[in-house]
């Protein structure tokens, strides 16, 4: 690999990306109730409910120390709740409640704005190839995380 200076990299560059989204998520997402980080665990649930939080925290590649944190404050916020499996009382399922069914749609706008505000003046070819190549870059990082010893 050519040598290159840090600032110049790409991984520093998506570092950049990703402090200036969580920057402009942090005040939407604020108005409709959740934190920054907050939305991953709640689209999670939005797309599997009834996981569990080791399911949870598979599909979003986190601790699980991680989930029980979120989720207590999913829970707090009273968005979420908790139940015991019927068929398995060692385990707790997650669902969402009426008051997290009811900011659904405000959060997929918020979404859309973020997702449309980081690629204004890309054409849709440069949208699908930016897309293709992060999901590459995620791919890359799970194997070798995956690989590490």
């Amino acid at each position: 690999m050519d040598q290159i200076s840090i600032p110049n990299s790409i991984s520093f560059i998506l570092m950049e990306v990703c402090k200036l989204r969580r920057a402009m998520s942090d005040s939407m997402l604020n108005e409709i109730g959740l934190h920054v980080g907050q939305e991953m665990f709640f689209v999670s649930i939005l797309h599997e409910e009834g996981a569990t939080q080791s399911e949870i925290a598979e599909h979003l590649h986190v601790q699980r120390a991680t989930v029980t944190n979120m989720l207590r404050r999913l829970e707090e916020g009273k968005l979420i709740e908790r139940r015991g499996d019927p068929n398995d009382q060692r385990l707790l399922r997650v669902y969402l409640t009426d008051k997290g069914r009811a900011i659904q749609q405000q959060l997929q706008q918020v979404w859309y704005i973020i997702e449309d505000q980081t690629t204004q003046n890309m054409t849709p070819e440069e949208r699908l190839l930016f897309r293709r190549l992060l999901l590459q870059a995620q791919q890359n990082l799970l194997t070798h995380q995956h690989s590490a010893p």
